[in-house]
């Protein structure tokens, strides 16, 4: 079987890049009128070109796939690095996350059911006590007769 054209390595370059196959095309060198018709033509229209984007995906795949051996091995690497330059806490935190992946360590959340009526009522209650508490400022009373009367707040949570 022939090779691709080196504009044809381009266009699956592009494409595996993430390019639709019209962008693709006008980026690997070929007409705009060619480009706009690029998925039919290139990539059903030639076995040659499709079989290349997907061996491409497939070794993009196989490189950028993360197992947990994988992940571990990279841990490691970070935590040798972390022990050359001496940082205490980036070793801890590659064992914290090593412990993590091997399944020792589990976050643990804590989930409660909350009623929504109690909860308001709760905020409700103490709205109207932070309303009601004393002054901070004791006023004599005489003062408190000579103040112009404060209009009554009128309770936002009644219907």
């Amino acid at each position: 079987m022939k090779e691709l054209s080196p504009q044809q390595l381009m266009f699956v370059q592009h494409v595996v890049a993430g390019d639709n196959a019209a962008a693709a095309a006008r980026k690997a060198g070929y007409a705009p009128h060619y480009a706009a018709r690029a998925h039919d033509r290139l990539i059903h229209g030639n076995k040659k070109i499709a079989a290349a984007i997907d061996e491409a995906r497939e070794k993009l795949r196989q490189n950028t796939t993360y197992t947990a051996e994988r992940m571990l091995e990279l841990i490691a690497i970070d935590i040798e690095f972390a022990r050359e330059k001496g940082n205490a806490m980036a070793i801890i935190k590659g064992r914290e996350l090593s412990s993590k992946i091997a399944g020792l360590l589990v976050d643990r959340v804590q989930i409660e059911a909350v009623s929504i009526v109690k909860a308001l009522e709760s905020a409700r209650a103490r709205a109207f006590q932070h309303r009601s508490a004393p002054s901070v400022i004791d006023v004599p009373a005489e003062a408190r007769e000579a103040l112009p009367a404060r209009p009554r707040q009128q309770n936002p949570f009644e219907d």
